[in-house]
């Protein structure tokens, strides 16, 4: 799963307090370039945000492999390649 439910409902959320701010913004000014101006330069900021995560630290593409733990009974190899016939 790509997206939790919170993270959906997270953004729902934003997206329509957005349309009321909007419309605030349309009722105080009498125009909607606030509006858009904002709409434009968040989308521009958070890419900027972005290069603050630190991957390295916390993406497992960069972790060290764990390794795989020893197994208590060894496999010959006879019963690894059978295909149980």
């Amino acid at each position: 799963m790509i997206f939790s439910v919170i993270a959906v409902g997270l953004g729902t959320g934003i997206v329509g307090l957005s349309v009321i701010a909007s419309g605030y913004v349309f009722d105080v000014r009498d125009t909607y370039d606030p509006a858009f101006a904002a709409g434009a330069a968040f989308p521009f900021l958070t890419g900027l945000a972005s290069f603050a995560i630190r991957e390295r630290k916390y993406s497992v593409r960069y972790q060290p492999p764990t390794p795989l733990p020893a197994s208590s009974s060894p496999v010959s190899a006879g019963a690894a390649a059978s295909d149980g016939n």
